[in-house]
């Protein structure tokens, strides 16, 4: 089964809103929601069962460049993978019990290629931390396509094996984008390359 997307839109801008589903086929860059160096929300959608759960929720990218959101150890996590020369992890603070829930992670943008990120469980926060650099231009240098459910190819991150699939269940993975995309993709590679 191939991942279904919906989309909301506001009238007079660009799209803002997109809802996947799980363990669909990768979606491309050109298709995906583009985050790169833009506000946004991740909102997902469980049920965890009484044992516990773990995989992923949704990744994009592979260990050159990308991101995910993925529960390990009975906590939530959050990784942004900066051009395979760093990993910047955000982790809860407590434990994701079972029942259905509302994970999130809430980018802020606060500065070019540079932001805070938070997690959230329902509308408490559950930890928090600064991404000093984020991808500026390309995430696929690999191949690895956006991915709800699972991480295909090589993973985004060591810290689990792809492709790590959620074993509990995914309602929806709900993502909201805040500002607007930069268009000279070049341009902005080659500040992200000289402010550091």
């Amino acid at each position: 089964m191939r991942t279904r997307c919906r989309s909301a839109f506001i009238a007079g801008s660009a799209q803002s809103r997109y809802v996947y589903y799980p363990n669909g086929a990768p979606l491309f860059e050109y298709t995906a929601v583009n985050l790169k160096d833009r506000s946004h929300v991740i909102t997902a959608e469980v049920e965890i069962p009484p044992g516990g759960a773990e995989g992923v929720l949704l990744a994009h990218g592979s260990w050159f460049a990308g991101y995910s959101l993925y529960i390990k150890d009975r906590r939530l996590h959050y990784v942004h993978n900066h051009l395979g020369l760093a990993e910047y992890r955000i982790s809860s603070t407590e434990e994701i019990g079972p029942g259905k829930a509302t994970l999130q992670f809430r980018f802020t943008r606060t500065g070019l290629h540079r932001g805070t990120g938070a997690l959230y469980l329902g509308n408490r926060l559950i930890g928090e931390g600064e991404i000093p650099h984020t991808v500026p231009a390309v995430i696929e240098t690999s191949g690895e396509g956006l991915c709800c459910g699972y991480d295909s190819g090589l993973p985004v991150t060591d810290h689990y094996r792809a492709p790590f699939r959620f074993t509990g269940k995914i309602a929806r993975v709900v993502v909201d984008v805040g500002d607007v995309a930069v268009v000279d993709a070049e341009a902005q590679l080659r500040s992200a390359m000289t402010d550091h």
